[in-house]
């Protein structure tokens, strides 16, 4: 599952956050903060946990096909 990271930085900034701390507040690594970042596929539970962490539905964070 690839995550879009912009729509992450809109999510990110619309809850008053850093891209950082979402990714600190979903437990994410750094190797998997990278990963989303480069726009590789990650679990489903980090895609999960990441969007809990953000207060929005994991489609509104997934990358487009």
């Amino acid at each position: 599952m690839k995550l879009d990271f912009e729509k992450i930085r809109l999510a990110c900034a619309r809850k008053c956050l850093t891209v950082g701390e979402a990714l600190k507040a979903a437990h994410t690594s750094s190797f998997t903060a990278k990963r989303i970042k480069d726009g590789k596929e990650v679990n489903t539970k980090t895609a999960g946990k990441l969007a809990a962490a953000l207060g929005v539905d994991v489609a509104e964070i997934l990358a487009s096909a």
